[in-house]
């Protein structure tokens, strides 16, 4: 079975205890998928608090590091990161949002679905460089605990 966290930890007043709750309502084996802004990230440390994902209604910010701690503590064991979120990134740090947002309005879907194409493969791509500003954990449930 799979508990997913999708761009919600960091929104948590309790982290941890959530991570222990997950932990025991997952069977043997079970995994947890963690994505989350990464604070250790080239545009984070980049644009401080002009980061993308710098929101006052964040009440953490976790590195790569600092979330693989809290999920050994509530007995997971990292299995897997991906790093995603560059494109995103370079959108909207460069203040190009309400631009590609017009563009996407006014076109035909194949430039909708070229330009969507496109975007995954440079995030593909990117990841492998750790290049990303979001990152997703892939998490197993430690048979010990």
């Amino acid at each position: 079975d799979t508990i997913t966290l999708w761009a919600s930890i960091e929104h948590l007043y309790y982290p941890k205890a959530t991570l222990e709750k997950a932990n025991k309502l997952l069977k043997p084996g079970g995994l947890v998928v963690v994505e989350t802004g990464n604070i250790d990230s080239y545009q984070a440390r980049l644009f401080r608090n002009k980061w993308r994902l710098f929101l006052p209604q964040h009440n953490f910010y976790f590195s790569s590091k600092t979330l693989d701690n809290i999920l050994e503590k509530t007995g997971f064991i990292t299995i897997r990161t991906e790093y995603d979120g560059f494109v995103e990134s370079c959108i909207t740090q460069l203040c190009l949002r309400d631009f590609v947002l017009n563009k996407f309005a006014q076109s035909k879907t194949t430039f909708k679905e070229k330009s969507s194409s496109l975007k995954e493969k440079i995030n593909e791509f990117t990841g492998k460089f750790k290049l990303g500003d979001v990152m997703i954990k892939y998490a197993r449930k430690n048979s010990s605990h």
